[in-house]
C-alpha cells in the first residue's frame, strides 16, 4: 500500500519559485555542493555502515570535505550579501536621489542659470500664478526647468503646510497641488512604476536573505549540528511528559 505524500506548504513553494527565479544559479550550486558532500561522506562508509578508515583519518577526510563545501557556501553567501547591499542602496536612491543629479552637463548648466529665478518665484508668487507657470513648463518638456520647479514648488507647498495652510486636491489652491503631482510624475517617473520597483527590490532582499539562510543550513546539515539540535529538542520535549 503506497503512502500519499503530504502536500507542500504553498508559502514554501512560492518562496522556492521566487528564489529560483532570482538566484537560480546559486540555488543549483548550493544543492549540487551539498549532494556531492553527502555522496562523498557516504563513500567513507562500508555497506554495513562502519567506517572505512580509522577514526583519525576518517575525521580528517570529513574535515577536508567540509572545507571544500565551505568554499562553495561562502561564494553563495557572498552573492546573497552583495545582492542585499545593492538592493538596499537602490531603495535608498528611490527615497533620496536628487533629480538634479540625473541631468547631463548641459542640463546642469541650464538649471544652475535658472535656479535663483525659479527659487524666488516659487517662494513669492501666488500659488494660482505658479500653477499657470508650471503648466506652461510641463507643456514645454524642458527637463532642467521641470526639475527646478519640482524642487522649489515642493518646498513652497511644505512651507504652506508648516504655516498651517492645507494645500491639497480640495483646497482653493488645488491647481498648484495638481501641477506638483504632474511634476512629480514627470521628474521622478510614474508613481505606480516606482512602487513596483520598490516592491521588487524589497522582494530581492527577502529572497537573498533566504539564500543566506540556506547556505548556513547546508553547513549545519553537512556537519551534523542540525541533526544534533533536533535530537536535543526532541529529548527535552520528551522529558516534559
Amino acid at each position: 500500500m503506497s503512502v500519499a505524500t503530504p502536500p507542500r506548504d504553498p508559502a514554501l513553494e512560492r518562496i522556492d519559485r521566487e528564489l529560483a527565479d532570482q538566484f537560480g544559479t546559486e540555488v543549483r550550486i548550493l544543492d549540487t555542493a551539498l549532494a556531492r558532500f553527502q555522496e562523498a561522506e557516504r563513500g567513507l562508509l562500508r555497506p554495513d555502515g562502519s567506517k572505512r578508515y580509522a577514526d583519525e583519518e576518517h575525521g580528517e577526510r570529513i574535515q577536508g570535505l567540509l572545507a571544500s563545501l565551505d568554499d562553495t557556501l561562502e561564494h553563495v553567501a557572498e552573492t546573497a550579501t552583495t545582492a542585499i547591499a545593492k538592493a538596499r542602496g537602490a531603495l535608498a536612491t528611490l527615497d533620496t536621489a536628487d533629480p538634479l543629479d540625473s541631468l547631463n552637463g548641459e542640463g546642469q548648466a541650464r538649471a544652475a542659470a535658472r535656479r535663483d529665478f525659479i527659487k524666488e518665484d516659487a517662494a513669492s508668487l501666488p500659488l494660482a500664478r505658479i500653477a499657470a507657470v508650471v503648466t506652461g513648463a510641463l507643456a514645454s518638456d524642458d527637463r532642467p526647468l521641470l526639475v527646478l520647479w519640482h524642487r522649489y514648488l515642493g518646498l513652497r507647498l511644505e512651507a504652506e503646510r508648516q504655516q498651517g495652510r492645507r494645500v491639497g486636491p480640495h483646497d482653493a489652491d488645488a491647481a498648484a497641488f495638481a501641477v506638483f503631482r504632474d511634476l512629480e510624475a514627470r521628474v521622478l517617473g510614474d508613481p505606480e512604476k516606482r512602487q513596483e520597483r520598490r516592491r521588487a527590490l524589497e522582494q530581492r532582499i527577502s529572497n537573498a536573505k533566504v539564500l543566506e539562510y540556506r547556505a548556513r543550513s547546508a553547513r549545519s546539515t553537512a556537519d551534523g549540528t542540525a541533526a544534533a539540535s533536533l535530537d536535543e529538542m526532541r529529548r527535552r520535549y520528551a522529558a516534559l511528559f
